[in-house]
């Protein structure tokens, strides 16, 4: 079945759904705490459009998964799958729009997202693929995010999810009882960091030449290998911890990691452990 959305924007995109019927066994239902052999059917969702004149797509996706990679295309693509579960399925509703250059893509269950058993009745997992100059903005209520191999910006939020950012960008993470996990490819950074936690841990990995000053605060442990470098100067006290891994601190940027129920891990590489291929300028310069 082939559907088309118009909308105020000038982005011009196809969205093409295919369906199947599975039957889902315990724990295909996101909500992991009720055994459920469910009907579900399955939608696939695709979407092609320009990339976002204001170089940032935002992402509002409550109940599903987003993940994300750069791309050497100059144009953003959105692929998916859309679950609809049990005899009365939530009813989504996705909205692809420009918002003063901005490419926003908003999930919403406007007749609710769960029956009455507590059971969820539909989810909608997410992957992006942009150019490397595209900022991503995501945001998760009960989902995961996962963005890899990726050279873009990223702002990540979720309230109930894990967080898992490897990117040569800047990083601001936050999850409300989520783990967050990032990896930074990059050793020179434009922007500062911000990755907080209320009650999940947070481990970090970045290379021995990142011109970084970090500062970590943890209810519990603050755990690191900051002794296989002799160069890196750091000042730790029961959770907390100061390193600064830049010889030069007037080029630094702060890294601030911060949970109040959960434990901080840095691990320290000889290099980064990936190196992304950029979009080619270009393709820009095309737009």
């Amino acid at each position: 079945m082939f559907r088309y959305i118009k909308h105020a924007s000038l982005l011009l995109f196809t969205l093409i759904m295919a369906s199947t019927t599975v039957l889902a066994g315990n724990g295909t239902d996101a909500d992991k705490s009720v055994d459920d052999n469910r009907k579900v059917i399955v939608k696939q969702y695709k979407w092609f459009g320009d990339s976002p004149k204001a170089k940032r797509i935002r992402v509002i996706n409550p109940f599903g998964s987003i993940t994300s990679r750069t791309t050497t295309y100059g144009t953003v693509e959105l692929s998916g799958a859309i679950q609809k579960i049990g005899e009365n399925p939530g009813i989504h509703h996705i909205e692809v729009k420009d918002n003063k250059g901005v490419t926003e893509v908003i999930v919403t269950y406007p007749n609710g997202i769960r029956n009455d058993k507590g059971q969820l009745t539909g989810r909608f997992d997410l992957g992006v693929w942009v150019p490397s100059w595209v900022t991503l903005e995501f945001e998760t209520d009960f989902g995961d995010i996962k963005v890899s191999k990726s050279a873009s910006n990223v702002i990540a939020r979720s309230n109930s999810g894990k967080i898992k950012v490897g990117t040569m960008g800047s990083i601001e993470a936050s999850s409300n009882s989520g783990n967050i996990h990032v990896d930074l490819y990059a050793e020179k950074f434009k922007d500062d960091f911000n990755v907080n936690s209320d009650s999940g841990d947070i481990s970090v990995k970045l290379s021995q030449h990142a011109k970084i000053n970090l500062a970590a605060t943890a209810s519990e442990a603050v755990t690191h290998n900051f002794a296989e470098y002799s160069a890196i100067s750091v000042a730790e006290k029961p959770f907390n911890l100061v390193a600064n891994m830049a010889a030069n601190s007037n080029k630094a940027k702060q890294l601030k990691l911060t949970t109040k129920k959960g434990a901080v891990d840095i691990f320290v590489a000889a290099k980064p452990s990936h190196k992304v291929k950029l979009t080619p300028v270009k393709v820009l310069a095309q737009k």
